[in-house]
């Protein structure tokens, strides 16, 4: 990527300007909700644009999404994990899952955050943030492979560019979709705002999308999307020879840590209730798998491990 490229991406604004950093360090913690995140960025004063039916976005947009807002939503999301070792640790651990991805248009990426939660997220276009929290309490390769999985079939699925062309699931999402509307015009005519020779988002569309795009990525997609998730590790299971009881013990985990009575919810973790379902779901799913006896142990895993050897997952402490 060209320093110009790079320098813009960091240029963007952390969040729409209504967002604010508050606003922003709330969500990315899971204390706004995807509505909430409407609420505070769209106008409802201003009239369904396009007749009410939502935007669509084609796969040059979830491309453009993606490496448009990696940087600012890395740096949002505690930044970049300053350790060469550990990227490229994870990098080789990822690369045999992006070869089979049936979503080969994608350049797919992955990056460790410098953020101790135990979380992990997906953009559209293959952009991928693990934490270093979550690392410290994957188990081992198969519960870190099921996270990726369920990630990699969220952007595999476009469960996000789905959600926000859906105008009920975005509910006044006017000024985004009708900057969208012009972009798309000017970008494809060569008018002011496009970028010459490109199809697709102009840069004031992509600065309003990222903050309802982060709102998904951190509050969770609705719930038939995320089950169409967790089935995506089934099939990764499937495929990488992994046994069925790796598909939802990290699941279990979550359970452990995370009290009952927690507001937070991300894409891996909702309320207890829907947590719990979602592991009986992945037991009944994966009850067939069974482990390969020619998988081949991962390097790259035991190199994470060597920096993030997995705790103990205890249950919360309670007053």
């Amino acid at each position: 990527m060209d320093q110009t490229k790079r320098r813009a991406m960091l240029r963007r604004r952390d969040v729409v300007n209504a967002l604010g950093l508050w606003g922003a360090t709330m969500l990315l913690q899971g204390c706004l909700t995807g509505d909430d995140v409407m609420q505070m960025v769209t106008n409802p004063g201003v009239s369904r644009a396009a007749g009410g039916g939502g935007q669509k976005f084609g796969p040059a947009e979830e491309r453009q999404m993606g490496e448009a807002l990696y940087a600012p939503t890395i740096e949002q999301a505690g930044g970049v994990y300053r350790n060469p070792r550990i990227q490229q640790a994870m990098l080789d651990f990822c690369i045999p899952l992006f070869a089979n991805s049936p979503r080969t248009e994608f350049e797919w990426e992955v990056t460790v955050l410098d953020d101790n939660a135990v979380n992990a997220w997906a953009l559209p276009g293959g952009k991928l943030g693990v934490n270093k929290g979550l690392l410290r309490y994957v188990a081992n390769e198969a519960e870190l492979t099921a996270v990726l999985a369920h990630e990699m079939t969220h952007v595999e699925k476009s469960h996000a560019v789905r959600e926000l062309a859906d105008a009920e699931r975005t509910k006044a999402f006017t000024e985004v979709g009708k900057s969208f509307g012009t972009g798309l015009i000017e970008s494809r005519t060569g008018m002011v705002g496009s970028v010459a020779g490109q199809t697709g988002l102009t840069d004031k569309v992509l600065d309003e999308l990222q903050a309802p795009l982060v709102g998904l990525i951190t509050s969770g997609y609705s719930r038939s999307n995320e089950n169409e998730a967790d089935q995506g590790i089934v099939a990764m299971f499937r495929r990488e020879g992994y046994a069925g009881r790796n598909a939802y013990s990290f699941f279990e985990t979550l359970l452990a840590i995370i009290p009952p009575d927690a507001v937070a919810t991300t894409s891996l973790y909702s309320k207890h209730p829907d947590t719990q379902a979602r592991i009986d779901r992945l037991r009944a799913a994966s009850a067939a798998l069974s482990p390969s006896t020619t998988h081949p142990a991962s390097d790259a895993f035991a190199r994470l491990k060597r920096t993030f050897p997995t705790r103990k997952a205890a249950p919360p402490a309670t007053a």
